[in-house]
């Protein structure tokens, strides 16, 4: 049974969709094994901070605690979750 023409053309144009998706992976990949030590293309191998051990980063390159997941900031407020804070001038102090 032959294959309609718009179903062809559908699927090709769904294939050639995914050759981004495909280079973003293997970017994604090679993103990762920079992280695991390689010095190919990134800062170099990544090493404990002395400052902060739960953090690795390229040597020379340094880490601070800026608030604890449960500790309370100036405000009182006491954060559970960091993704998306962060901090806007209000002027003053």
């Amino acid at each position: 049974m032959p294959l309609p023409r718009r179903r062809f053309l559908g699927r090709s144009l769904g294939a050639l969709a995914l050759i981004p998706a495909i280079r973003g992976l293997a970017a994604c990949a090679d993103l990762g094994r920079g992280a695991r030590g390689s010095v190919a293309g990134g800062y170099g191998p990544l090493v404990r901070s002395p400052e902060v051990p739960e953090v690795a980063l390229p040597e020379g390159f340094r880490a601070r605690v800026l608030s604890r997941s449960g500790a309370p900031m100036g405000s009182g407020h006491v954060p559970g979750a960091f993704d998306g804070m962060a901090t806007f001038p209000l002027g003053g102090d």
